[in-house]
């Protein structure tokens, strides 16, 4: 038990010290530059910056229209910078479908490498060991994920994934691990497919439960019931299916922003959601995987 409370503290231990001598710190973080696409043609840098900064979205450090050479006119995207991570996710969240010379803007964060994947690890050497032998070999590493061997307590798997900074300070240290051996170990390095986004960290709709009839009836009402929580986008009620064995209850709820349904969901556990004396289930729904989620309502 010792063992498995001095493994989950370390496992804890992933905020790392940069150098902040280090002149690749000077270059821009990872996860800092957003991609624009779907912008106009007649488009200037000038109009893509002043879209930036428009509603309540951090102000950019860095707007970049890539321009098409021989005709002129822009390539349809653009890359902007910011000073951190938060403010680039601050952005996206406002941006990201608002319109520019009425064409919707698609708004996510550039992909960089700046995951590796490291492999032949000594599995008898602690996540607190590795991380000190990566630091003396190359800078700029901002944490470590080592799955540890449930079956061998105090063992690690071998291999593991190491975030950097950013692209140059991977970079850099992909060099010196193939040019070197990580505590006496000739180690395995190659890119890692950097981490996707959870799909259920994006969803915006509710499941609701335990309705009775004559609400599953009255998209209208279901909307009223719900408005106090933030804005609607729609309420979509499943049509019932010839495999059914007994009458739906239920029915999804659509918000404009997240925080919306995130709200709901309280409300329901800490006070309960109450038609007519009955108590309705809210839950925040799961999110749907394939093509047709667009189009569909989430899943229970």
């Amino acid at each position: 038990a010792a063992a498995a409370a001095a493994t989950a503290a370390e496992e804890e231990e992933d905020i790392l010290v940069l150098d902040p001598s280090d002149e690749l710190l000077q270059k821009c973080a990872h996860s800092c530059e957003l991609f624009l696409g779907g912008i106009p043609k007649p488009a200037t840098e000038a109009d893509v910056r002043a879209f930036c900064c428009a509603s309540d979205a951090p102000v950019p450090t860095a707007v970049q229209l890539v321009m098409d050479t021989a005709s002129g006119k822009n390539r349809g995207y653009a890359f902007v910078t910011y000073e951190t991570r938060e403010a680039a996710s601050a952005a996206t969240a406002v941006l990201n479908d608002m319109e520019l010379q009425e064409k919707k803007i698609r708004v996510s964060v550039k992909q960089t490498k700046h995951r590796l994947f490291l492999g032949n690890l000594d599995r008898h050497k602690s996540k607190k060991e590795i991380v000190a032998a990566l630091q003396v070999m190359a800078g700029g590493l901002e944490s470590l994920e080592m799955p540890t061997n449930h079956q061998y307590p105090g063992q690690t798997k071998g291999f593991g994934f190491a975030d950097y900074f950013n692209a140059a300070c991977a970079e850099r240290a992909m060099q010196a691990l193939g040019a070197a051996s990580l505590l006496g170990r000739a180690t395995t390095v190659r890119w890692a497919e950097p981490k996707q986004p959870d799909p259920a960290d994006k969803v915006k709709a509710v499941y609701v439960g335990k309705l009775p009839a004559a609400l599953l009836a009255d998209e209208d009402k279901i909307r009223e019931l719900f408005a106090g929580f933030g804005a609607v986008s729609r309420v979509l009620v499943p049509k019932a299916k010839s495999t059914d064995t007994k009458p739906r209850t239920f029915a999804f709820v659509h918000f404009v922003v997240r925080e919306s349904a995130l709200a709901a969901v309280k409300a329901a556990a800490e006070t309960g959601v109450e038609v007519d004396g009955n108590r309705l289930e809210v839950t925040l729904a799961k999110p749907m995987y394939d093509a047709s989620s667009d189009a569909g309502g989430g899943s229970r």
